[in-house]
């Protein structure tokens, strides 16, 4: 960051110094004019004077106006648009285009004698449009502008007034000329330390950016691998509960009846009125247990299909999906009638919930289709996205799960990552189920 700032102070500092040594050249040139004419008048020296010239000059005072005029607006801009990004492009074009004309108007009231004010343009508009291509021909405009728009050229096409005809009239030109050289040969020393100033500047800047990116993308490998951890850690969790739901219900009514059986067969003979309270006892015990079982399975079973039914649980789970990505989910459901068992329903909700996270997690898609319809006493299910695909798939922990889900309903499914993510699976449907 300190690194960033030095390089916008100093060329803030170079643009800054750039006009004011350019405002310096053309009033330097505008007050040369001026004292000439005026020293002219006063030494009686007009004859000579037009004798030498072979057009008419323009008016002296018009130029000092026009100078000044076209300077003023030029550093307003300049003051405008300052030495930081513009995000409004066409502001940024407007800018451009002001600075340009106002470089033109200036070299032409001076008979294309200064040109360094082109470079002062073109400095500021590699800044402006660094990150932008619209607007770019504004630097290579005021290149063709520096390289073409000088007395020498200009001259050849359309005749114009040698303003070097002014510092000829006073005794010391050679001082003058001198001073107005090295103000150009400023101009042009200044504009090269920017431009490796600016050059330095974007190395830097994409250096930072590519150290951000490896940053980010270490940490999005992190990341991944502590959601791999926290799924890890998940799944033994989950296992321990469920050890702990078969160890205190099933467990429980097992050892119970087992110890019923066997107080039943010691006295089945001697006492079958104990007997038969002993397995009255036992069926109590079976019952109980079959009870804590499916509640034990309850647990397992997604709140929203109990609470809002099959359609009603896919589609919160579709906008929570899409609440916390930016990923579009489209949903078509025409299996409205298709009457589903509680296995089925929770085979078809897992399966969809596990593609669109494979689907975000791997394929890194932002675009996905679920299609449920039902064909031919069949529940018929599309799901596919626009992400990375694969040409080899190769199964792991989800998708080994989902075709034993499948399998659990009789049903089958299919995958493809040739192009996108593919997803079709079928499930049959007993009689009366059909849609």
């Amino acid at each position: 960051m300190a690194m960033k700032r030095s390089y916008y102070s100093w060329m803030m500092l170079l643009r800054n110094a750039l006009m004011a040594v350019n405002t310096f050249v053309v009033m330097y040139s505008v007050a040369i004019q001026m004292l000439a004419v005026k020293r002219i008048i006063d030494t009686q020296k007009t004859t000579s004077f037009v004798i030498q010239m072979t057009h008419i000059p323009k008016n002296p005072q018009v130029v000092f106006i026009g100078c000044i005029l076209c300077l003023l607006v030029l550093g307003a801009t300049l003051m405008r648009r300052r030495i930081s990004y513009i995000e409004n492009i066409q502001e940024n074009i407007a800018g451009a285009a002001i600075e340009t004309l106002m470089a033109v108007v200036i070299s032409m009231l001076l008979n294309f004698s200064c040109s360094g004010i082109f470079l002062l343009v073109f400095c500021d508009c590699i800044f402006h449009f660094r990150r932008s291509k619209k607007g770019r021909e504004f630097i290579f405009l005021n290149v063709f502008l520096y390289f073409f728009c000088n007395y020498e050229l200009v001259n050849l096409v359309y005749p114009l007034m040698d303003t070097s005809i002014f510092f000829s009239s006073f005794s010391n030109e050679a001082v003058l000329v001198l001073i107005k050289s090295v103000a150009e040969a400023l101009i042009i020393i200044m504009t090269v330390t920017y431009i490796g100033l600016f050059l330095s500047w974007q190395i830097q800047e994409n250096e930072d950016i590519s150290q951000e990116l490896s940053m980010v993308s270490q940490v999005n490998q992190e990341l991944r691998n502590y959601a791999s951890i926290t799924e890890k850690i998940g799944e033994d969790k989950e296992r321990k509960r469920l050890a702990r739901e078969i160890h205190d219900t099933l467990g429980h009514a097992l050892v119970g009846i087992a110890s019923g059986v066997d107080a039943c067969i010691a006295i089945i003979d001697k006492n079958p009125d104990a007997a038969k309270n002993q397995l009255q006892l036992i069926s109590k015990v079976v019952r109980q247990g079959i009870t804590d079982v499916r509640n034990s399975l309850k647990k397992l079973r997604p709140g929203a299909l109990e609470e809002q039914g099959l359609k009603g649980a896919l589609i919160k789970m579709i906008q929570e999906f899409q609440g916390v990505s930016d990923v579009k989910i489209n949903f078509v459901f025409e299996a409205d009638n298709a009457d589903f068992d509680v296995a089925k329903e929770n085979v078809l909700f897992r399966l969809i919930q596990e593609s669109m996270t494979n689907a975000i997690r791997h394929g890194k898609a932002n675009e996905i289709d679920i299609h449920i319809f039902v064909e031919q006493e069949n529940l018929m299910v599309d799901i596919s996205d626009n992400g990375q695909g694969c040409e080899t798939i190769v199964y792991g922990y989800g998708l080994r799960q989902m075709e034993e889900r499948i399998v659990t309903v009789h049903g089958h499914i299919e995958f493809d990552g040739s192009n996108g993510f593919k997803t079709h699976a079928i499930i049959p449907l007993q009689k009366g189920e059909k849609s």
